[in-house]
């Protein structure tokens, strides 16, 4: 078992994402909503979808946070919670249940509970959309742990591996333009990672010496990828594409590639109010680092359906099935996952928050060494746009 080998599976265990979420529906406050806007009054029919509204009025700052709920049936929308800041003439955006309209303060310490950066405005149905969409328009902080037991021929039965990741989700609308650009940066930590090491004892023969097994924590390689998405208009399914980065961060030679890698990354989706079906496909190629290491060209796909029975109670799945380019003729090129999970929707404090416990057996895998089980916690919490 190569190094580089044993750095494919630590950072495959890095790239799994977690995905989560869950619900409560939109209280009305009438059908029509009065604002003062720099001293001047106006008003907005409720009884219509925004996108029929016409332009309104002046969204300038009055210096006071005011918000209505549209709680009828939007037009050509399942069930779309639509938010606006009133300083600014941008288009609506959808993320949930019910139809709202929100003026922001110019100070969000003067917000009212829920509307500042606690989420806690936020209903849990609308977070739970969130939480099952790598492309949500929300800042979504997400720690996950992967428990994977390893198994093939260099193995004696009683291998595993532990990987933290830490991986938000960070979108950048970018101005007006209808587009927004979603980054995740994903850093995976190694607790008693086992690498094989070529001589001594401690497993079965290979021709090369029987292997031994050494106990690895530390960073592994840090990622992060960037993905452009429309924001415009109420269609269910969502795309996105963009780059994605490798750097050569691990603390361990055995956590890492030491190489500098990229490729393309891409997503597609449909999202209803309780269901969330898509793929996440990213590609990484060496460009640089140590020669002496195998060159890194490797391919993912996540594939993932989440379904929420109740705002609180749901099911899912976000598998990785992983390709090595350069074994893709033997049977140590491919991984391939299949699994179920729980989830939980609460708050912790205003916080709409996920937990997910999920079991993925490996039906596909490596030969010479590769994982067979894994075992995953994740936690996801929603906060407001960063940006």
């Amino acid at each position: 078992m190569s190094i580089d080998r044993l750095a494919g599976v630590v950072a495959a265990v890095a790239l799994m994402g977690s995905l989560a979420g869950c619900a409560t529906g939109p209280s009305g406050l009438g059908e029509a909503a009065g604002r003062s806007v720099d001293g001047v009054a106006a008003t907005e029919d409720l009884t219509r979808p925004p996108p029929d509204r016409g332009p309104g009025f002046g969204r300038r700052p009055a210096g006071a946070v005011q918000s209505a709920d549209y709680t009828g049936d939007p037009a050509d929308w399942e069930a779309g919670f639509h938010t606006a800041d009133l300083r600014d003439d941008g288009p609506w955006q959808g993320i949930g249940s019910g139809w709202r309209l929100a003026q922001a303060d110019a100070s969000p310490s003067s917000a009212p509970a829920g509307e500042g950066g606690g989420g806690g405005g936020v209903d849990l149905a609308s977070a739970n959309q969130a939480f099952a969409n790598p492309l949500a328009q929300a800042t979504l902080a997400i720690i996950e742990n992967d428990t994977v037991t390893l198994g093939g021929d260099l193995s004696d039965g009683n291998r595993r591996t532990n990987v933290t990741v830490f991986e938000p989700l960070i979108p950048v609308p970018l101005g007006n333009s209808g587009w927004s650009l979603v980054n995740r940066p994903i850093l995976p930590i190694g607790f008693g990672a086992d690498v094989p090491v070529a001589g001594g004892g401690g497993g079965p023969t290979t021709g090369v010496g029987s292997p031994q097994f050494d106990g690895k924590n530390g960073l592994g390689d840090f990622t992060i990828f960037s993905l452009l998405t429309p924001t415009k208009g109420d269609s269910p399914i969502k795309w996105g594409i963009g780059p994605i980065f490798r750097f050569p961060t691990a603390t361990d030679d055995q956590l890492g590639a030491e190489k500098f890698s990229l490729g393309p990354a891409a997503v597609a989706l449909y999202s209803s109010k309780n269901f969330t079906i898509g793929a996440l496909n990213q590609n990484l190629f060496s460009v640089a680092g140590d020669g002496d290491r195998d060159d890194v060209r490797v391919s993912t796909l996540q594939y993932f359906a989440f379904y929420n029975f109740t705002p609180e109670w749901g099911i899912g799945t976000a598998p990785i099935i992983s390709v090595d380019w350069d074994e893709a003729g033997n049977a140590d090129g491919y991984a391939v996952p299949v699994g179920l999970g729980v989830t939980r929707t609460f708050r912790i404090g205003e916080i709409p928050s996920r937990m997910l416990v999920e079991a993925q057996r490996y039906v596909v895998q490596k030969e010479s060494f590769g994982p067979e089980w894994n075992f995953r916690v994740a936690l996801a919490m929603f906060f407001p746009l960063l940006f």
